[in-house]
């Protein structure tokens, strides 16, 4: 008897596509002075968000901390595009750490970005990121339980936002 493996499939693409429409990639890209900065705004030179390839995601997959805060609400649905079609891959864990607040300045930072979200996107987030933690969890029991701290911290993060609201 053979187990049903979830799978991630154009659904969870569609659905990112539907919450965060194709837009300009505005500039700065980057925070001055953030490591890498000129480079990551090089990498991310094009047009509009559907330009944005695999290859840019992967070499910065560790920038999303960098990104000024409109830059990092038009791109990071390519990195969960990314996420979706690689789920095995350094980029889903960055994501996942990216989250998962570190420390208060890592705090500050996710919610200033987290904020520039309407509550359908971030609910979009995470239902992508708990196919991806469903995807991965018999091969990468590691990489699922990162993802599903991310789950939770998006979680907590909406609970919180919501008091805010009230």
């Amino acid at each position: 008897m053979s187990s049903i493996q979830p799978t991630l499939n154009q659904s969870h693409v569609d659905a990112l596509k539907l919450a965060f429409p194709t837009r300009p990639v505005p500039r700065p890209i980057a925070i001055a002075g953030a490591y890498d900065s000129d480079d990551i705004s090089r990498d991310f030179s094009v047009a509009t968000t559907d330009m944005v390839g695999d290859e840019s995601i992967y070499q910065n997959r560790t920038a999303l901390g960098a990104f000024t805060p409109a830059a990092f609400e038009v791109l990071f649905p390519k990195y969960l595009e990314y996420v979706v079609r690689h789920p095995k891959s350094e980029v889903t864990e960055k994501v996942a750490h990216f989250l998962v607040y570190s420390s208060p300045t890592d705090t500050r930072l996710v919610r200033d970005r987290l904020d520039r979200l309407s509550m359908e996107q971030l609910q979009t987030v995470a239902q992508v990121l708990s196919g991806v933690a469903n995807a991965v969890r018999n091969k990468e029991r590691h990489l699922a339980m990162a993802v599903e701290d991310a789950c939770e911290a998006l979680r907590a993060y909406e609970k919180e936002r919501l008091g805010r609201t009230t």
